[in-house]
């Protein structure tokens, strides 16, 4: 267990010579034995932390080198993570795990902070009258092709109309043909935006009436009902099918060449791992990484590579189970099922031309975690690891949990105050000293408990 924190007790005027001076300073979290010396290869060489302590390397410190980052990561949902890394070009998908996006998004901003590259901002070219013109056709065609749209989405254009929904499908289909196109003009704003809810868009009452009129009709464009909730599951639960079938038929072309890595990818990856050894007479002791390197040695000895069947019965079983929601989807919808995923990805693209999303927003100012002025240090050249290297060395607590900023104010002057740490640090500290914390709660909510803690041990 790392050392629990220290208490501040030694004067500013024993730390580092470099210290900045006449700053003032809230309450303190260490203020521990100053830096002794230059740093030097020795130093820098220095013996990497515990195992136990590299773990929580791994799962605290995927930050960027400056003081924002993973506190906007940290606080940003799911789906605002996998725009995020749409926006950026980086590798996303729905099944990716929350760590997975958080750290791609880290990665990019370290990179391209090292690098001093400005964020990546798209070419804008202005669109032509023959842009928009092309545009406004294909929405129309969209809008308007209502053969391919379910029929809760053809009830719900009808509504919009005020035309009867009455009849089967055909009834519906031919009305529509009749009235193609539908006056949203003629609706209130506050009518605008209770349709607007009934489709469960975001942000519904967001915007003028010119902005929510054009919103309805990018939502027209869709095949779905966006507001209705038990077919919308029925599309999760089909998309799901398509991807499960998918990645068996990745992963079985994968193991074919021997390349195993994937396994890791699954929840239980040494029950995978044990039915490929199993299948293949194999022992099935050992760890992931032996067992993994005894598939390989096992491939080596044969003239061609071992087919295996396991992913079959996983391909199988998510086919049948597709067929059966295929068959509830159509009964429910009233037109034929292709490929759920195609139709969500164009959702997808769709959500992406939203005015509401893409309006320029009037952000404040970003507030840095640590008011220090750390560019001008002898330390600001070294880059993030070793400055872990050296602070974790020197004694400074959970060093790879604070950003750039905060390890070398430590450095500097022996300080470093809660706020300073990032969240992931928080808990831990707050786990070490036997606090229970819940992990939904905000950051300025979690500082308090260490506080107090120090408060009743003093």
């Amino acid at each position: 267990m790392p050392p629990k924190m220290p208490r501040a007790k030694r004067p500013l005027a024993e730390t580092d010579p470099n210290a900045s001076t006449g700053r003032t300073t809230r309450s303190k979290v260490a203020k521990l034995d100053a830096p002794k010396g230059k740093e030097n290869k020795t130093v820098l060489g220095a013996k990497r932390t515990s195992k136990q302590d590299s773990k929580r390397l791994k799962s605290l410190t995927k930050h960027v080198e400056e003081d924002e980052g993973l506190e906007d990561y940290a606080n940003t949902s799911n789906n605002r993570l996998g725009w995020l890394l749409l926006d950026r070009g980086l590798p996303y998908g729905t099944t990716d795990e929350r760590d997975v996006m958080i750290m791609r998004l880290e990665i990019a901003d370290a990179t391209a902070k090292e690098l001093n590259v400005p964020p990546y901002t798209p070419p804008y070219f202005p669109p032509t009258t023959a842009d928009i013109r092309n545009a406004e056709a294909s929405s129309l065609k969209k809008q308007t092709d209502f053969a391919s749209k379910d029929n809760s989405k053809l009830r719900s254009m009808l509504e919009a109309r005020k035309l009867s929904t009455y009849g089967t499908r055909d009834a519906p289909v031919q009305r529509l043909e009749a009235h193609p196109t539908v006056d949203y003009e003629q609706y209130t704003t506050d009518e605008l935006s209770a349709m607007a809810s009934r489709r469960h868009m975001r942000m519904d009452t967001t915007g003028p009436k010119a902005v929510k009129i054009a919103r309805l009709r990018m939502n027209d464009e869709l095949k779905r009902d966006t507001g209705n909730t038990p077919e919308g599951e029925l599309y999760g639960a089909i998309s799901a099918m398509e991807m499960f079938v998918g990645a068996f038929r990745r992963d079985k072309d994968r193991a074919l060449r021997g390349d195993y890595s994937f396994v890791r990818s699954f929840c239980r990856p040494a029950s995978t791992l044990k039915e490929l050894l199993h299948e293949r007479n194999l022992p099935e002791s050992g760890n992931i990484a032996t067992k993994m390197e005894r598939l390989r040695k096992d491939d080596a000895r044969r003239a061609t590579p071992f087919a295996t069947r396991i992913f079959e019965k996983r391909i199988n079983d998510a086919r049948s189970e597709w067929e059966k929601l295929r068959v509830k989807f159509e009964e429910a919808t009233g037109r034929p099922l292709l490929c759920v995923s195609e139709d969500l990805n164009a959702e997808s693209k769709l959500h992406q031309r939203d005015p509401v999303r893409n309006a320029p927003k009037d952000d404040p100012p970003v507030k840095h975690m640590v008011d220090y002025d750390w560019r001008s240090s002898r330390w600001a050249d070294r880059n993030r690891h070793q400055l872990v290297d050296i602070a974790k060395n020197r004694g400074m607590p959970h060093a790879s949990g604070a950003p750039k900023a905060a390890m070398i104010k430590w450095l500097e002057t022996g300080e470093i105050e809660y706020e300073e740490y990032y969240t992931t640090s928080l808990h831990a500290m707050c786990s070490e000293r036997g606090i229970d914390v819940n992990q939904t709660k905000k950051k300025v909510e979690i500082i308090r408990l260490p506080k107090e803690h120090d408060e009743e041990k003093s």
